[in-house]
């Protein structure tokens, strides 16, 4: 059930624009590589967290700034649980402006990195979709 949920918060993270997040390569790869092998949903838990922490301000609402998402990050903190890690998953999915995440897509200066096939392991596909948003470059920000 932990690898279930670690999928659906990597589906969180493909859905979010790169400029909605401020994403560091090599933090990412251990981002993906944590989630998809982790069977600890305590983990799961904070790598959860830490893909919040990497949200830009302007794609959270307004609740989540007024407090929602510290109570949130609170939660994380002690969660022990598949179903508690799916919970937080879902909270985060609400925190999320969509609209604003829309906007952030439809400003791009550079197309969107492609989806890869759905047979490939969320570890790989991640990998492939964010060295190809870096130009092949094995290190520094993807903008």
């Amino acid at each position: 059930r932990v690898r279930e949920t670690g999928k659906e918060v990597m589906e969180l993270a493909w859905q979010l624009p790169v400029d909605a997040a401020q994403k560091q390569l090599g933090s990412w790869h251990r981002f993906v590589r944590t989630v998809a092998q982790s069977d600890s949903a305590a983990e799961v838990a904070r790598e959860l967290s830490w893909l919040h922490r990497q949200l830009a301000p302007s794609v959270l609402t307004g609740a989540w700034a007024a407090g929602e998402g510290a109570a949130w990050e609170q939660a994380c903190a002690q969660c022990g649980s598949a179903a508690a890690v799916q919970e937080l998953l879902e909270r985060l999915r609400r925190g999320v402006d969509w609209s604003a995440v829309r906007r952030a897509v439809e400003g791009r200066s550079e197309p969107a990195p492609k989806k890869l096939k759905t047979h490939s392991t969320p570890q790989v596909a991640s990998a492939l979709v964010l060295a190809g948003a870096m130009g092949g470059e094995e290190a520094g920000s993807i903008a």
